[in-house]
């Protein structure tokens, strides 16, 4: 008995992140919680700027774009947290984002970064215009 309880409970944890990942673009956020999450991405609490960085991207927010492209051209010398902000940018993928993937993927002194850049940037470009290669 105690085995189908757990089982049935996993299962519906299972169906219910499931059904929130294939929902998440269509989630609609209050003001106060974009504005929360702007306030994270300027911390200076890493793990917390960091998960920031992720939601941002993972939910589309468009109000992060600037605080995105503040940590991607920031003088830090976090590689993982600069990646990390270029690709939350790759998932927004608005013109400005492109912008900044590009600049990124021009000017900045660390050539790892600089390629990762450029491969979400063309990768972005891509994307928008319908090519497909194979």
């Amino acid at each position: 008995m105690k085995m189908f309880i757990v089982l049935f409970l996993v299962g519906s944890l299972a169906v219910n992140f499931l059904i929130a990942q294939k929902n998440n673009e269509q989630i609609k956020f209050s003001s106060n919680a974009k504005k929360n999450l702007i306030i994270a991405l300027n911390s200076d609490i890493t793990g917390l700027k960091r998960s920031a960085v992720y939601f941002a991207g993972y939910y589309k927010i468009q109000e992060a774009v600037n605080p995105l492209v503040k940590v991607l051209n920031s003088t830090s010398t976090d590689l993982s947290l600069k990646t990390l902000a270029a690709y939350s940018l790759h998932q927004i993928g608005d013109k400005e984002c492109l912008d900044a993937l590009k600049k990124a993927a021009n000017y900045s002194n660390d050539k790892r970064l600089c390629s990762k850049c450029k491969l979400m940037y063309e990768d972005l470009i891509q994307e928008k215009s319908g090519v497909v290669y194979q």
